[in-house]
């Protein structure tokens, strides 16, 4: 098993003697991944980082690019999702700590595993119907006219917002988690969004309907007692933020990855049950989220618990491992050809999808949904959609976007 202990540059509690550090030839691989702007792959690099074993040395913990670790360090017990300090993330109004420490956690879990959230890709069908049907036949920016407008009615669905206020959503979103570089531009967004989300949770408390946002509010934990007036804000605040830059980030990153491979597009419309595998396969080839760090909670004046990832790779106190989620879902050990994107890919072990890697995620299973019925609208209708431009990439909040996504998608079928 590796040790832990008293290597200089690390924690006090550190080692590991059998792994190298990090030499000047390779730099730094926490510094390189988290560096790494929003269009860089960094593949041949992950994949020395794989070569090298199963974890490397950091200066500020431990890295792995393996799919055994990364899955395993991910569904630990005891682990707790870290921010990994993206240095293009743009942060705003998500929790920046684990998610486990808020009370309203498990509670908006159960909402989004319930029958609202469940029913969202049928009413995802006819939205997607009404976007498409009005897209012209010249050249049009997808992100603007199809996922931004996407992203707000999926956040305002599960809120159960007016559908006449969905338009709001989009520039509030913008304004108070903008894009990398972007400024913020409207002072006092935040108190304005704040004010309306807590006039609209008073008055779903006192007129229950059927969205998500429902489902929270009469949950009442295992302790019976609910969620209180600040709890219910921070949760509907974050569920506005979660689902709309999740699909965004989901809907308009799939549609980029189809759109460079025209001939799997035939494959889908010749096999339309594999949709939804396509969005699956398109997350684990480009993931809107490449970089996930874990660690083992060290709480002060309490002794520590080690917790063993796996056989040979065990985490101290206060330590951080650090996963390339890229890394993981290109290696060759766990997937055949790793390198392609392959819409009938089958028997391959599921990829470490965006609701494994961090806690503003929990939205993630519903932005796959809403994928799968654009996608399919889209190519089925207008199958000789084609890029014209190279895709604008941005970070935001953690999640590796795209700002533009100019398209001609040709008359309709």
């Amino acid at each position: 098993m590796l040790d832990l202990r008293d290597t200089p540059g690390l924690a006090p509690t550190s080692r590991r003697i059998d792994v190298p550090a990090p030499s000047p030839a390779t730099g730094d691989p926490a510094a390189r991944l988290l560096a790494a702007p929003a269009g860089d792959d960094q593949l041949a690099y992950l994949r020395g980082l794989h070569e090298a074993g199963r974890v490397a040395r950091s200066r500020s913990g431990w890295v792995t690019a393996r799919y055994d670790v990364a899955v395993a360090a991910l569904t630990a017990a005891g682990l707790v999702v870290a921010d990994p300090g993206t240095a293009g993330a743009a942060g705003g109004g998500l929790p920046s700590g684990p998610l486990s420490s808020v009370r309203w956690r498990d509670g908006l879990v159960r909402a989004l595993a319930g029958p609202a959230a469940a029913a969202l890709p049928v009413d995802a069908d006819a939205w997607a119907n009404g976007l498409v049907s009005g897209l012209p036949s010249g050249p049009v920016d997808l992100v603007e006219s199809v996922t931004a407008p996407l992203a707000a009615m999926t956040a305002g669905e599960l809120l159960g917002l007016p559908s006449a206020d969905w338009p709001r959503l989009q520039p509030w979103v913008e304004d108070l988690v903008p894009a990398a570089g972007a400024p913020r531009e409207q002072v006092g967004t935040g108190h304005t969004v704040r004010r309306y989300l807590h006039d609209h949770v008073a008055s779903r408390r006192a007129a229950p309907g059927r969205a998500v946002l429902d489902d929270l509010l009469a949950d009442r934990g295992p302790d019976g007692d609910g969620l209180s007036r600040h709890e219910t804000g921070a949760a509907a605040l974050a569920l506005l933020l979660g689902a709309y830059l999740t699909t965004h980030a989901v809907v308009a990153g799939t549609l980029r990855v189809l759109l460079r491979h025209p001939e799997q597009v035939e494959v889908l419309l010749a096999r339309p049950d594999r949709w939804g595998a396509a969005v699956d396969e398109a997350l684990r080839w480009d993931p809107p989220v490449p970089v996930v760090a874990v660690r083992v909670p060290a709480v002060a004046g309490e002794p520590g618990t080690e917790i063993t990832v796996l056989p040979g790779v065990t985490l101290a106190p206060g330590e951080r491992l650090l996963v390339s989620v890229s890394g993981a879902d290109r290696d060759p050990d766990a997937f055949d050809d790793p390198d392609a994107f392959d819409v009938g890919r089958d028997g391959a072990p599921a990829p470490v999808l965006p609701d494994l890697t961090g806690p503003d995620r929990v939205t993630a299973a519903v932005a796959r949904g809403v994928a799968t019925a654009l996608l399919r609208r889209l190519f089925e209708s207008r199958p000789n959609a084609r890029a014209v431009a190279p895709a604008g990439r941005t970070w935001r909040a953690g999640l590796r976007d795209v700002d533009r996504l100019v398209v001609r998608p040709g008359r309709p079928a």
